[in-house]
């Protein structure tokens, strides 16, 4: 009797069984490819310190490039904006405005990393994620980059920023029309900064003890490093659906991937002047959505080495409704779109790509095929699916939440939100935007 609905579920069945061996070797090639990088990535003497083969170096005159900056954005960096402001003060970057307050200071030896942050208002936990920054990296200087306008992040970053020396806030004019509002704030912050090397971090994001100097340690074989984001579940189940797709999916698709990576986590990463001015620096990426993608390509075709790192770091984001989940998740699907365009390959595509759309397809066909049996298969292939990860990141990366339910939940929904950002991938949210896209640039 059992035979029948095997035969004729038989699709369903060969794309369920399908699914399992494509988990079975994206979770073997993580474990395989984490253990690797773990290795590379003990911190050196050097590295120890903060500091990497740049740092104590002459830095290039063509770190601060601006060729190729749209008029004005050249400008408003360095107008008002004095090279070596002291931590602890605010300034502004657009031409005409003056500095609240400055001091000159030398570079010390005990920041030699410059972490560049640009810094949007709205999400509740921003005050408690900047402070714990600081608390964590005390050997850093911190560049906040935040809106004119924004009378919240500013009064939360003066706040935090008084307290704290070596922390230089910005203030910068509008963003121009075309221009990620993101890139934008980095070409701002990187005109003032004084440091070799630079690290890019999100406003929600927490870099844990240690992160910068094991990243400082994977530029002695790579000239960017980047790390491997993780979500704290939030209140309300769209914060948790949202860390149920990033926690239950990041491992894996970071990790499986051979060789070099493709893109990189724009939400963390560390690199050198010297690198960005070899790969055109934030200037040529201005018009680009996929600011870490496009920067990961330019990397590459100037022949400057990307490196993946065993570095976690939690984000800390409030989702408050269904409308902003289905935003956040449009945004990302459709950044995820234009590497799979711009960037496919075939081991991309088998082993991450592929396995986003195996489930539903197995589930329609045991549908279509009226095979209970099939259905509860493809069913049970994505819970076997998520276990599986749990238990690999249980002993790799045993920080991340693993909840079941969400992990789930988040597998069945990707697909169909995946099909939508292909449908719709001309058009996002973002920062308070809408903005239209055409060939990854703005439009």
């Amino acid at each position: 009797m059992v035979a029948g609905p095997v035969v004729k579920g038989g699709l369903a069945w060969a794309l369920t069984a399908g699914y399992l061996a494509l988990t079975a070797v994206r979770l073997g090639l993580s474990a395989r490819h984490w253990r690797l990088a773990e290795s590379l990535a003990e911190p050196t003497e050097t590295a120890a310190r903060g500091v990497s083969s740049y740092a104590g170096g002459e830095i290039p005159a063509s770190a601060g490039m601006t060729e190729g900056v749209p008029a004005g954005v050249a400008e408003g960096a360095s107008a008002g904006v004095t090279q070596g402001a002291s931590a602890g003060t605010t300034e502004k970057a657009p031409a005409g405005m003056t500095d609240r307050a400055s001091a000159g200071v030398t570079a010390s030896d005990d920041g030699m990393i410059t972490v560049l942050q640009p810094i949007l208002s709205g999400d509740p936990g921003l005050p408690q994620v900047l402070a714990a920054n600081l608390r964590n990296h005390p050997e850093a200087r911190f560049c906040w980059l935040v809106d004119v306008d924004d009378a919240e992040g500013r009064a939360i970053t003066e706040r935090l920023a008084g307290a704290a020396e070596r922390v230089r806030v910005v203030l910068c004019p509008p963003c121009p029309e075309l221009t990620n509002p993101k890139v934008f704030k980095l070409v701002l912050g990187l005109h003032g900064c004084e440091t070799e090397l630079v690290a890019v971090l999100d406003d929600d994001t927490e870099l844990p003890p240690g992160a910068l100097t094991r990243a400082s340690a994977a530029l002695t074989h790579a000239d960017l490093a980047t790390g491997l984001p993780w979500y704290r579940p939030g209140g309300g189940p769209w914060s948790a659906l949202v860390a149920g797709f990033v926690n239950g999916n990041a491992l894996i698709s970071y990790f499986a991937l051979p060789g070099e990576p493709l893109s990189i986590n724009g939400m963390f990463y560390l690199t050198s002047r010297t690198a960005l001015a070899r790969a055109g620096g934030f200037e040529s990426i201005l018009d680009r959505v996929c600011d870490d993608l496009e920067l990961a390509r330019r990397f590459r075709s100037a022949g400057l080495r990307l490196a993946q790192t065993t570095i976690t770091h939690p984000v800390a984001t409030q989702i408050r409704d269904a409308a902003a989940y289905r935003r956040l998740m449009h945004r990302w699907l459709v950044f995820a779109r234009r590497l799979g365009t711009t960037s496919a390959t075939p081991a991309l595509t088998l082993l991450v790509l592929l396995p986003s759309a195996l489930p539903l397809a197995a589930l329609t066909a045991a549908a279509l095929a009226g095979s209970g049996a099939a259905v509860a298969a493809a069913a049970a292939s994505v819970a076997v699916k998520v276990l599986a990860g749990q238990r690999l990141r249980a002993a790799l990366t045993p920080e991340v939440p693993r909840r079941f339910v969400a992990e789930y939940l988040a597998d069945w929904l990707l697909p169909v939100q995946a099909a939508a950002a292909s449908v719709l991938p001309g058009r996002i949210e973002w920062r308070g935007r809408r903005l239209r896209i055409v060939d990854g640039a703005l439009r």
